[in-house]
């Protein structure tokens, strides 16, 4: 195996970080917003779960096609282990795509998100969509080994970005959530203290 296929095959295991994502979706969760921003929000995480299925399907394809060429070194079992990689990365940068519109879903519709932070945050993710979306493009042209090695480390290193940015949004947003449910039992709290009042007027024992 030379250097360029040996590269190829270790960059392109590394990208498999994208399935690192799925525990932080699983925290966002919806309780009591309304319908609209439910179906919003589900639609999006039913795209983002069907993504990462396909992209485990096409993991398990190219881990295949990578230990057949090592088993039997041939242009034959390189080229579709090449090209079962390029279907590895497309699904994987797909599934990245998903998560990071299901973050986005999320924060649209959040409550407890002041519109400043809410815009900072959706403009940021809208940047990564586009990033995301326009590499599909740039992974299915990348002509050769030697051009999808070098965009798997484009991808990996552009992935590596997007976990630090949306752990970040992440805590904005979990942070917005507890402002939310804070400012409720407060709002709570003062209607009761009202009533108590009313009742202690009325001559009332509480």
């Amino acid at each position: 195996m030379n250097n360029v296929t040996k590269k190829f095959f270790s960059v392109a295991v590394a990208v498999m970080l994208v399935a690192s994502l799925a525990p932080s979706a699983n925290a966002l969760s919806l309780n009591d917003e309304n319908d609209s921003a439910k179906r919003i929000y589900n639609d999006a995480k039913k795209a983002y779960t069907n993504a990462v299925s396909t992209y485990k399907s096409a993991r398990e394809d190219y881990l295949t096609a990578k230990l057949k060429y090592q088993e039997r070194q041939n242009a034959t079992n390189l080229d579709v282990a090449v090209e079962k990689g390029r279907t590895f990365l497309l699904n994987a940068d797909k599934a990245a795509l998903e998560y990071v519109e299901l973050l986005q879903a999320k924060v649209q519709e959040m409550k407890g998100i002041d519109d400043a932070t809410r815009t900072t945050i959706t403009g940021e993710l809208q940047t990564q969509i586009d990033w995301l979306i326009n590499e599909q493009a740039v992974i299915q042209g990348a002509a050769g080994r030697e051009a999808l090695v070098a965009e798997a480390k484009t991808v990996s290193d552009y992935w590596d970005t997007i976990r630090i940015s949306t752990k970040k949004q992440t805590g904005q947003i979990l942070a917005g959530r507890v402002n939310y449910v804070l400012d409720s039992l407060s709002a709570l709290n003062d209607d009761v203290q009202a009533k108590i009042a009313v009742v202690k007027e009325d001559g009332q024992d509480t």
